[in-house]
């Protein structure tokens, strides 16, 4: 009897899967060594980013359905979406990568009200810098001050597989306020 319930479970546990390989979130049970993804339990995501301090060298790279990926070449591989190093964040799209990520944005609304993506303004990025960076970027620096400010603006992504999701960059520092852990509210849209 035992044999035959295990092997009804697993049958329907067969039936129940399905082929959509559609985005659902990283594996939040398995964070990176670099990169821990919640499941806010709402349909969103918070995910946190150790990028390095102002000296760092590499990129650690995220992708929206693995979490933390390991890259060697970056202009080739397509298993990434985004890159951090300190405070700079790179797309798989445009001069840093050739999956075509791209991103929009839109100021002075907030994360909750936003329910669907633009039809334009979508671009990837021009440069070492990143998309991130354009028209005012994600945060305002003070060289005299040094305070970095969040700008609130709110991003959407447009991944290759045809996905939309929006995100707001909400986070700069660790709880310790060491700056290099860029942050990030995003939901699948």
């Amino acid at each position: 009897m035992k044999k035959t319930l295990f092997i009804l479970f697993g049958l329907l546990a067969v039936i129940g899967c399905s082929e959509d390989d559609s985005i659902t979130g990283p594996d939040v049970t398995d964070p990176g060594e670099h990169i821990e993804t919640v499941d806010n339990g709402d349909g969103t995501y918070t995910t946190i980013v150790d990028a390095g301090f102002m000296d760092a060298t590499e990129f650690v790279y995220f992708s929206f359905t693995e979490g933390e990926v390991e890259v060697t070449d970056p202009m080739t591989e397509t298993n990434w979406d985004f890159g951090f190093k300190f405070y700079t964040i790179i797309t798989n799209g445009g001069t840093s990568g050739t999956a075509g990520v791209e991103v929009a944005y839109v100021d002075g609304v907030s994360f909750a009200d936003v329910t669907e993506a633009p039809t334009e303004g979508w671009f990837a990025d021009e440069d070492e810098d990143g998309a991130f960076k354009a028209d005012g970027g994600w945060y305002t620096y003070n060289p005299q001050s040094h305070e970095t400010v969040l700008n609130g603006r709110i991003w959407f992504v447009h991944l290759p597989d045809g996905t939309y999701l929006k995100m707001e960059l909400n986070n700069l520092v660790d709880d310790a306020g060491t700056p290099g852990f860029p942050g990030f509210v995003w939901e699948i849209l």
